[in-house]
């Protein structure tokens, strides 16, 4: 079975491909390839490259012919279900949504804060993982994650936009309740990238290399078995915000 994992989230667009198999009567997702690019300055927020909207689906098509397979050989699709950047998360749901409705093959969400948190995998079992996403004005998107003995990641709090100061001490208490942790905290995305100065007061706060700030469709790998189950298709696939857009905010004044 192979699946089509695409991420527009934010400053960076990326694609991957899986193969399901069933190994020792387990079933494991392999990557078969991965296609990933900058669009776009995470600090500056200047645009490098083209546009998510132009660099999409030339991935897509360079993805499947590197693998030598059509894309009629894909038995189903994932996509980044936001938070994120409003625009990166609508065209990456449309293009989702119509090859699911052209194939007709499931379309499965996926949180991005969950994508972002298996940027941490090989920390230590316990570790609390916080992946943040920039929302601007001082907010982030996040969201409490802690890894487990069985090296998956468990969520601990809902996904939730806060001034980065509240979340950052939302982090340090869950930390310090928690049984399973009595280290470090790693801060990671482009939240934690911008407001490294505030975060790293916190006390046991670390932080990973830059090039782990920004989900990987590759991590979709590790999320897609628990999600195959289920119902999915393009007509049920909905996109998580947190909060209205400026121009929606804009409009209530």
């Amino acid at each position: 079975m192979i699946t089509l994992a695409m991420d527009t989230s934010g400053s960076t667009a990326s694609v991957a491909l899986f193969e399901e198999i069933m190994e020792e009567g387990k079933r494991e997702i392999l990557i078969i390839s991965e296609s990933f690019v900058v669009l776009k300055n995470i600090k500056k927020s200047a645009t490098i490259g083209k546009a998510t909207s132009q660099t999409l689906m030339p991935m897509i098509e360079h993805i499947l012919s590197n693998a030598n397979l059509p894309l009629e050989s894909v038995d189903s699709l994932a996509c980044t279900s936001g938070p994120g950047s409003f625009t990166g998360l609508r065209i990456g749901a449309a293009t989702a949504k119509g090859l699911a409705f052209a194939l007709g093959k499931p379309l499965i969400p996926i949180p991005t804060l969950d994508v972002l948190a298996y940027n941490a995998l090989t920390a230590d079992i316990g570790t609390i993982i916080v992946p943040l996403l920039d929302a601007r004005r001082g907010q982030v998107y996040g969201a409490v994650y802690r890894l487990t003995s069985t090296f998956t990641i468990e969520r601990l709090t809902d996904y939730f936009a806060e001034d980065i100061v509240d979340l950052a001490k939302k982090a340090e208490r869950v930390r310090d309740e928690s049984n399973f942790s009595d280290g470090g905290i790693i801060f990671l995305g482009s939240g934690a990238e911008n407001y490294r100065d505030s975060i790293s007061s916190i006390k046991g706060a670390c932080f990973l290399p830059k090039h782990y700030n920004v989900p990987h469709a590759a991590c979709m790998g590790y999320l897609i078995p628990d999600r195959m189950e289920r119902d999915f298709d393009e007509s049920n696939f909905s996109l998580t915000y947190l909060r209205k857009s400026q121009a929606e905010r804009e409009k209530t004044k």
